[in-house]
C-alpha cells in the first residue's frame, strides 16, 4: 500500500491528475491490478519516526521539481467545471422553489408537474360533466403542498378554474 512518505510512493506512481474537487487523483497498476486514490490539501500521514509528513506539499514540491508530473486543471477547465456547478445549483434552487410554490387560495401550493397533471386531469373530468350536463362540485382536489398533501375543497367550477389559472399562472414564470 502506497502511503506517500517517501518520495519512492509518488514514484511509483503511473498517473497523477487534479479532479474536479480540487484533490490529486493517482491511479497505479502493479500486477494487474489497478489502485485509485487521492491527495488534497491538508493530507497528512506519521512516518516511522513519528513525523508528521504534509502529503499535499511534498506532491507540490515533487511536481515543482520535475520528479513527478501532476496533471492540472488549466483556467479554461476550472471555469468550465464553476459554470456546471452554477448550473447545478440553478436547478436545485429552481425546484426547491416549485417545491415551496406560493400562496394560492389560502393555501401554499408547490408549483409542481405533479399538481399540474392533477389539475389537468380534474379539469377533464369538470369539462366532461358539464358537457352531459352534470356538476360535480363541491370537488375535492388532493394539492402538494411543502408540508405535504393537502385535501382542498372547491364549491364551484368558478372557484377550481380561478385556482387553476393562477397555479399556471405562477408556475409558467419558471419557463421564461
Amino acid at each position: 500500500m502506497l502511503k506517500f512518505i517517501n518520495t519512492n510512493d509518488f514514484m511509483k506512481v503511473d498517473a497523477f491528475e487534479e479532479c474536479e474537487n480540487g484533490a490529486v487523483c493517482w491511479t497505479l497498476k502493479e500486477n494487474g491490478v489497478t489502485h485509485v486514490g487521492d491527495i488534497y490539501k491538508g493530507f497528512t500521514r506519521t512516518d516511522e519516526s513519528d513525523n508528521k509528513i504534509d502529503v499535499w506539499q511534498k506532491l507540490i514540491e515533487l511536481d515543482e521539481a520535475g520528479e513527478i508530473s501532476v496533471k492540472w486543471l488549466t483556467q479554461a477547465d476550472k471555469a468550465a467545471i464553476s459554470a456546471k456547478e452554477s448550473e447545478a445549483t440553478a436547478e436545485r434552487l429552481e425546484t426547491l422553489a416549485k417545491f415551496n410554490g406560493v400562496e394560492i387560495a389560502g393555501e401554499q401550493i408547490s408549483l409542481t408537474e405533479e399538481n399540474q397533471n392533477g389539475m389537468a386531469a380534474v379539469m377533464q373530468g369538470v369539462n366532461l360533466a358539464a358537457e352531459m350536463g352534470a356538476d360535480i362540485f363541491p370537488l375535492n382536489f388532493n394539492a402538494q403542498t411543502p408540508a405535504g398533501f393537502k385535501l382542498m375543497t372547491f364549491e364551484a367550477a368558478a372557484d377550481f378554474k380561478t385556482f387553476c389559472l393562477t397555479f399556471m399562472a405562477e408556475r409558467q414564470k419558471f419557463f421564461k
